[in-house]
Formats: structure tokens, C-alpha cells, sequence
């Protein structure tokens, strides 16, 4: 009865590590998904506002272009050391 009780410690053990290992596997690339992503529409956003500049658009819509994806990423970066 003990060696059952033990091997069942043992196993549940075993299970509880896998789980652990396989969502801090996800966590991290969740989070490298965010930041490619984050990357790629501040990236846009930049491009879409050279764009408009040299096309003799708006200046507004340049600023709003720019600033609205880096506003969000500052709010992320400030959320994220809290």
C-alpha cells in the first residue's frame, strides 16, 4: 500500500511538472507573439505616416498616425513594470 501511495505521489508529481513546463512555454510565446506584433503596427503606423507626408497630407493625421500605437505602447511598457 505504501509503494502504491508513493509511486501515485511520484506520478502526480511527474504531471504537475509537465504542466507547469508546458504553460510557461506558452506564456513566453504569447508574449514574443505581443511584441512582434506591437513591432509590426508601430512599424505600420510609422510608414502610414511618412506616407501621408509625402503625399502633402494633413500634418494631424501624421501625428495621429504616430502617436496613437506609441501612446499604447508606453501605456503597455508602464503596465507592465507595475
Amino acid at each position: 500500500m505504501a509503494e502504491r501511495l508513493l509511486r501515485m505521489t511520484e506520478q502526480e508529481r511527474a504531471h504537475r511538472e509537465e504542466h507547469e513546463r508546458l504553460a510557461l512555454a506558452a506564456n513566453i510565446a504569447n508574449a514574443s507573439r505581443g511584441m512582434w506584433l506591437g513591432g509590426i503596427t508601430i512599424l505600420a503606423a510609422i510608414i502610414g505616416a511618412v506616407v501621408v507626408v509625402a503625399l502633402h497630407g494633413p500634418w494631424q493625421a501624421a501625428v495621429a498616425l504616430v502617436g496613437v500605437p506609441l501612446l499604447g505602447a508606453a501605456q503597455a511598457l508602464i503596465r507592465g513594470r507595475q
